[in-house]
């Protein structure tokens, strides 16, 4: 349930299927335990930055239009959610209201340095591509230069896309492969292609 969704859930959830893959219980015949490489979206890529600083059996990255930080709201914001016990949060592109729950704001306070994406960035030491919108909507493009900035991984790539979105000019639902979005899935591709 969204509501009730954490910050580190979603890093044990990512544990738990890096663990599946590697012990063999899903993938297999189909997945190199290996090459393993991770590509993240949003939330998603700074899920990732996260996970790969402490995993290395992950070998290679790819954020697309990543967060660089998890704490994004503003003291009045804070008190108010923990007033209420949530906030309500409009996804931009389906203008759906999304209830974002107490444990959220608890897991920020309380994993402020396990949640650290940029210090968890210079930590990484595998091949490391940022691909980001220089149109993002949601997460702006100087993020994404931040996380580029503290990375000390010696392949590193940053790519900004053209005429793009958060989502790369796809929309929810989608029915056509859009010009930058099919790009990003190329550059992705051949990233993983040249390190794993």
């Amino acid at each position: 349930m969204f509501e009730k969704n954490t910050y580190t859930h979603e890093l044990k959830d990512l544990h738990c299927i890096v663990d599946a893959i590697t012990q063999r219980n899903i993938g297999r015949g189909l997945l190199d335990p290996e090459r393993i490489g991770l590509v993240g979206h949003s939330r998603g890529g700074g899920i990732s930055i996260l996970h790969a600083s402490q995993d290395n059996r992950i070998k290679a990255l790819v954020t697309w239009s990543a967060i660089s930080s998890v704490d994004r709201y503003s003291p009045e914001i804070k008190k108010k959610w923990a007033e209420d016990g949530f906030i309500e949060i409009e996804n931009k592109r389906t203008m759906q209201m999304m209830r974002v729950g107490i444990d959220m704001l608890t897991d920020l306070n309380k994993n402020k340095s396990r949640l650290d994406i940029l210090a968890a960035a210079q930590n990484l030491e595998i091949p490391t591509l940022i691909i980001h919108s220089d149109n993002d909507e949601s997460v702006p493009v100087s993020e994404a230069h931040s996380i580029f900035d503290v990375l000390t991984t010696p392949e590193k790539e940053l790519i900004l896309i053209e005429d793009g979105s958060h989502t790369f000019g796809a929309q929810h639902p989608m029915t056509t492969m859009t010009r930058p979005l099919e790009n990003v899935f190329d550059l992705t591709e051949n990233w993983f292609d040249r390190f794993l």
